[in-house]
């Protein structure tokens, strides 16, 4: 009796069970029995979990839909982050052309100010040097800005990249 129980309490100690059934034929009937029941007897192996395995198996399975949800939300968080510097960067684009139009208006009015005479025309040459070079030095700082934007949508494509070959749920 005793070592029934042990071998019982073994038997339910490990998680995962195997057992072998055989599986005949005999006159049309299909019997299934724990001994071969003839020399053509098929074996069939069964397999069966206990319950804690299976509590076991879901909670790993839940753990791991946390960890790739917990990634997502990284990658949405990044992505926000990334949108808010381009919105950022958009608004200082935005600023910077609002200021070489100010520059520029100022040096246009300088010029409408200037005399028709020879003194006045190269004053006006003057003025259409520094107009030239207000926009050279507006457009170097945008086109920076621009490549900055570029850089961060570029960071975003990886990211969504990134999250479409994250483990589905």
């Amino acid at each position: 009796m005793k070592g029934l129980l042990l071998a019982m309490v073994l038997l339910l100690s490990s998680p995962l069970h195997a057992m072998s059934v055989y599986k005949c034929e005999i006159e049309d009937v299909i019997i299934f029995s724990q001994q071969p029941c003839s020399t053509q007897a098929e074996e069939v192996r069964i397999d069966y979990i206990r319950a804690d395995e299976l509590e076991a198996r879901r909670l790993r399975q839940e753990t791991q839909t946390q960890h790739a949800r917990s990634g997502e939300i990284a990658v949405e968080r990044r992505i926000r982050e990334i949108e808010t510097r381009i919105d950022a960067e958009n608004r200082v684009i935005n600023r910077l052309q609002r200021e070489r139009d100010r520059d520029l208006n100022a040096l246009r009015n300088r010029q409408a100010e200037a005399s028709d005479n020879l003194a006045g025309a190269a004053y006006r040459q003057s003025l259409a040097g520094e107009m030239q070079a207000v926009n050279q030095r507006y457009d170097s700082l945008v086109a920076q800005r621009q490549a900055t934007i570029q850089r961060l949508q570029t960071d975003i494509d990886r990211l969504l990249r990134q999250a479409e070959s994250l483990p589905a749920q």
